[in-house]
């Protein structure tokens, strides 16, 4: 097997890929050295241990699953049309898979986990608040509402995450229950 020379960012995009269906198992550095096509030693070159690894993980999953969104949801200047597609964007995507599961459940005994966690939970309602917020509610209405729909989507995965992808009428159904409670 010819060995290549592998950055930091495919380490983290493996990790990723794998943190997110086996949670910490998945974080292997032999299977993830093998998978590409790599010498381990290039791991610990990278990122000393494995819990750096982790916090850097952390940190690139979320700037690669809300960062793109956050950027393409400020391209729409209708506050409506904005929120429609936030959902929709949300509802859509399940390459996150168990990410934030399998985050939870670390943060449960590690606090600095733990804490990342919160600041990027925080930051999230926080951003969902502001969508709430563009549609008109006061902002201790719009964060209530962004606090239930994010408690909604998380149960929602959770019934639908077994499905390979989802209809474009489980998705219009969610849109119909959320527009119940936060009108757009």
């Amino acid at each position: 097997m010819a060995i290549t020379k592998v950055d930091r960012n495919e380490w983290l995009k493996a990790g990723a890929q794998k943190f997110a269906t086996k949670g910490l198992d998945g974080i292997n550095v032999e299977r993830l050295a093998k998978q590409l096509k790599c010498n381990k030693s290039s791991f610990y070159w990278h990122f000393q241990t494995k819990e750096n690894f982790l916090h850097e993980l952390i940190h690139y999953w979320f700037e690669h699953s809300t960062s793109p969104m956050v950027h393409e949801l400020k391209k729409e200047t209708d506050s409506k049309k904005r929120f429609r597609r936030f959902i929709q964007l949300s509802f859509e995507d399940k390459s996150r898979k168990d990410f934030m599961f399998h985050l939870r459940k670390i943060g449960e005994r590690d606090h600095n986990v733990k804490q990342l966690l919160q600041q990027l939970n925080d930051e999230r309602l926080s951003f969902m608040t502001l969508l709430i917020q563009d549609l008109g509610y006061t902002q201790e209405i719009a964060h209530k509402k962004a606090q239930i729909l994010m408690l909604f989507y998380l149960g929602w995965y959770e019934l639908n995450k077994s499905t390979l992808a989802n209809t474009e009428n489980e998705i219009a159904d969610a849109l119909l229950l959320i527009n119940d409670f936060i009108t757009f």
